[in-house]
């Protein structure tokens, strides 16, 4: 899956990194639920509507809690 944002570094030693200020890094070991769309012609996925919503799922407890 492909996901906005990303971070840059330039010959001069300049470096940015850029994400929605709605969107919340994904960690490993979590679950995620992500509504995808296939770009035309590539084998790209890129999220359908952006962030809608952020809940965390802990499926040992069977909870769901909103995170944002």
């Amino acid at each position: 899956m492909k996901q906005l944002g990303g971070s840059w570094l330039y010959g001069d030693g300049t470096s940015i990194s850029w994400r929605p200020v709605d969107e919340t890094a994904t960690v490993d070991g979590k679950s995620y639920v992500f509504f995808l769309i296939k770009e035309k012609d590539k084998e790209i996925y890129m999220p359908s509507l952006g962030v809608q919503s952020v809940f965390e799922m802990d499926f040992d407890t069977n909870t769901i809690t909103p995170t944002d």
